[in-house]
């Protein structure tokens, strides 16, 4: 039996922790038995019973809806058994099955994760802007959640010198769709990957994103929270990294106003503040070029500036919080 299929097929059974979809993978069943509601009695009855939320009339029909994106061109998968999964992601306590992506995976490098708020400040626009551009000279793979704002500033500037960055979205690759056919093309060509860890014609409904979150966080080595208010997905993005064992920072330009109110009880909380991707490798005790500074000047790129602030209101009305 195809071992990816098996793998597709639990995914498609929703509502499972992650050691039932193990147990159910390495058991003997068909993917014909996995898909029918029969899987309940293999279970047992201390499993709660889930239901589809509404996205599939069945199992069956959430499988082969599955299998089909994947044969579509640029469509990948990479499971929990595969080499080229994320290292750091596999050791944390509940990794996803599988990562359905576009564009590039390659899992052997260092990685950032950096977020903040959609309403960031301009200054903390430009922090994160600057920070992208740090870790794309520095050789280290940026991760955040491809939202407007801080989010968007930080894929930018790290694909303003053509590295890599990765969008941890909150829906299924499927809704790539909707976006202009040149953002999403602009972003892959010039070392963006997009990866979910939904099926891929899953909506982008607001329970998903402190899901997504927890990957965001477990991708990488430490968090930055460039600004972030009381109330925002950052926070939980840092309380996932917390608890996954991982450094959690405070960039120095996003404590002010009301913006950065969350981030300022994070430094009453004891996270560092920091400035530069120096101080952040230093801190996290990672090895570092000494005396190297921070890139401080917008990337040219083919004589124009390479920016997505024309498509802020497209991102906006698909990836919200």
């Amino acid at each position: 039996m195809n071992n990816l299929e098996k793998t597709i097929a639990v995914s498609c059974v929703p509502n499972l922790p992650f050691p039932v979809q193990l147990e159910l993978i390495a058991s003997p069943l068909e993917i014909k038995d996995i898909l029918s509601v029969d899987v309940w009695g293999f279970l047992g009855t201390s499993t709660p019973r889930g239901n589809s939320n509404g996205d599939f009339q069945s199992y069956r029909n959430r499988f082969e809806s599955f299998m089909r994106w994947l044969d579509a061109p640029h469509h990948h998968v990479v499971t929990v058994f595969d080499e080229h999964y994320p290292l750091l992601l596999r050791e944390t306590d509940d990794p996803p099955l599988f990562l359905t992506y576009r564009g590039t995976l390659d899992s052997s490098g260092r990685f950032l994760s950096v977020v903040g708020t959609r309403t960031a400040s301009e200054r903390a626009l430009q922090a994160a802007f600057a920070l992208g551009l740090e870790c794309a000279d520095w050789e280290l793979t940026t991760v955040s959640g491809f939202a407007r704002g801080i989010d968007q500033a930080v894929h930018q500037g790290t694909l303003a010198l053509h590295a890599p960055t990765w969008a941890i979205l909150g829906s299924g690759l499927a809704g790539l769709e909707a976006l202009p056919r040149t953002l999403v093309e602009g972003f892959v060509d010039r070392g963006g990957t997009f990866l979910s860890e939904f099926h891929p014609q899953a909506a982008p409904l607001p329970w998903r994103f402190p899901i997504r979150n927890r990957i965001i966080a477990g991708i990488s080595m430490a968090t930055v929270i460039v600004q972030a208010p009381l109330r925002s997905g950052a926070l939980i993005t840092a309380d996932h990294a917390l608890r996954q064992g991982r450094d959690v920072l405070v960039h120095r330009s996003g404590l002010e106003g009301p913006a950065g109110a969350g981030s300022r009880i994070l430094c009453e909380a004891g996270a560092p503040v920091v400035e530069w991707l120096g101080e952040i490798l230093g801190t996290c005790g990672m090895e570092h070029a000494n005396g190297r500074k921070a890139v401080r000047s917008v990337a040219d790129t083919d004589g124009e500036r390479y920016r997505f602030g024309a498509c802020h209101h497209v991102l906006s009305e698909y990836v919200t919080l």
